[in-house]
């Protein structure tokens, strides 16, 4: 049992290390001796946890996801109200990338477009709102392209600095969201 914890302790430091190693370095000059170099083990522990560097790549993806999706479900438990959970969703999708500078470098890989599958538990939520609302399809296509815009555009404009990520531009957002309900 401690050799499984123990195994698992590897790997989890090989998957934080190689969060480090996309940000610095992206997809392309990713390098599995600097992620065991960083994770402090020998450079053969990354082949004894994962079969490549894709493997691993994904790995530090689905982690990411995983930590997103208890973000998620918590919103999901707490906020009954499908108005004030798509908010939140939106709100809590600009803060997790704010607030994980280590997670960014998945950010934008184009293998990953959704990496957090945001845009899936957006349509989600839109879905119902939209069956409660009596709305046609269009109504959720078109508020999913609003949303969407307003929560990736907040993302890249507050980790480029030219948005300030403060409460209050938080605040804002999610009035701009809650205009795009109405």
């Amino acid at each position: 049992m401690e050799e499984n914890y123990i195994e698992e302790s590897v790997k989890k430091r090989l998957i934080l290390a190689g969060l480090k190693e996309l940000e610095s370095h992206g997809t392309v000059d990713f390098s599995l001796r600097r992620v065991a170099l960083s994770a402090e083990v020998s450079c053969a522990a990354p082949y004894r946890h994962f079969k490549s560097r894709e493997d691993l790549i994904e790995a530090i993806i689905s982690y990411i996801k995983e930590q997103w999706l208890l973000m998620c479900h918590t919103i999901e438990e707490a906020m009954p109200d499908l108005d004030a959970r798509v908010r939140a969703l939106c709100v809590s999708y600009i803060r997790f990338w704010i607030g994980n500078p280590n997670f960014r470098g998945v950010l934008f890989l184009s293998d990953h477009a959704d990496v957090l599958g945001f845009a899936a538990k957006l349509t989600e939520s839109l879905l119902e709102l939209a069956k409660m609302r009596e709305k046609e399809d269009s109504y959720v296509k078109d508020l999913r392209t609003t949303l969407l815009t307003l929560v990736y555009g907040s993302v890249f404009l507050m980790l480029r600095g030219e948005l300030a990520a403060s409460r209050e531009a938080l605040d804002q957002i999610s009035e701009k969201i809650g205009e795009a309900l109405s």
